[in-house]
């Protein structure tokens, strides 16, 4: 089974067992109660957020239902008649918060949380250790690179979703837990023999960004083109002294970029390179990665552009 089609069950009806023969009402009821808790406990905590908390409730009672005919059942309930349910009580939630009273955390919504999270836990451990068994079965890195950071993604999604963006126990926010997974899957994707005696600090782009204020202008002439249509993207990070990123890949776009300050080298596929003020380009689907040879932060600028 793909990790894709696993999704909706793994985190909609993780507390559903035996729906497929016979249908189990009971357990209908359950989850949808515990998807009602875990959205009104997101408006709670954070009344703003009340529009994407509810929309999420709502994709998830949706799959709850889809989930439930796919046992050849009709749900005990209808969607509309749990939508709305689901409508009025946030509404309510969102109503005391804004008169100054805050309910005390709801017990349900938090066990609730804490299963989804365990779940999406496992699944992400098994991720990472299917890794090395793609690996061991002679699939290329390019292939195993891709599609894991496809299923990361999903899970990723997933999560948030079933958890009508709650911070999972333990965290900030269900974004930064996501991020942080995704960091530590691209360090494992990465190719033993090639990252070999790198630099032992490796940090994914994403965490030390910084707001990309250059002009685009000069990366088109650099490399003889004209400038055209704005970037896919412009990106702008730093590297500490003694730091690598992680390898990574593009998919659809190649990369020009170059240091604006502090001295490194690239190294794109098998060729290493100087990156200092020069312009490096990265084609697509090339790996690559960024080290900082010098004392000072190195910090590099880049655009996306399509092949």
């Amino acid at each position: 089974m793909s990790w894709r089609s696993s999704l909706c069950a793994a985190f909609l009806l993780a507390a559903v067992h035996g729906m497929a023969a016979p249908p189990d009402k009971a357990g209908f009821f359950r989850e949808k109660g515990d998807i009602l808790a875990v959205t009104v406990e997101r408006v709670r905590q954070v009344p703003d957020d009340s529009g994407r908390a509810v929309k999420a409730g709502e994709n998830n009672l949706r799959a709850l239902h889809e989930n439930y005919r796919l046992a050849r059942s009709t749900p005990p309930t209808t969607l509309d008649g749990d939508v709305r349910e689901l409508t009025v009580a946030a509404n309510a939630m969102r109503l005391d918060r804004s008169r100054g009273r805050t309910p005390p955390p709801d017990v349900r919504a938090q066990e609730a949380i804490e299963r989804r999270w365990e779940t999406y836990r496992s699944h992400v451990d098994s991720l990472f250790d299917d890794i090395r068994y793609k690996r061991d079965a002679g699939q290329t890195e390019g292939t195993v690179y891709w599609q894991a950071l496809k299923d990361q993604e999903d899970l990723a999604s997933g999560l948030a979703q079933g958890l009508a963006y709650n911070a999972p126990p333990g965290e900030r926010t269900v974004e930064e837990a996501v991020a942080r997974d995704r960091r530590e899957l691209l360090k494992r994707l990465e190719d033993p023999a090639r990252v070999r005696g790198r630099l032992a600090c490796v940090k994914s782009p994403d965490e030390t960004a910084l707001p990309p204020a250059f002009d685009a202008g000069p990366f088109y002439r650099a490399t003889a083109l004209l400038p055209g249509t704005n970037p896919l993207r412009q990106e702008s990070f730093e590297l500490p002294p003694g730091c690598r990123t992680v390898t990574l890949r593009e998919t659809g776009v190649r990369l020009i970029l170059r240091a604006t300050r502090g001295q490194g080298r690239v190294l794109v596929g098998a060729e290493e390179l100087p990156l200092d003020y020069e312009y490096v380009t990265v084609p697509p689907e090339v790996s690559y990665l960024i080290e900082n040879t010098g004392t000072d932060s190195l910090r590099v600028d880049l655009i996306a552009l399509a092949p």
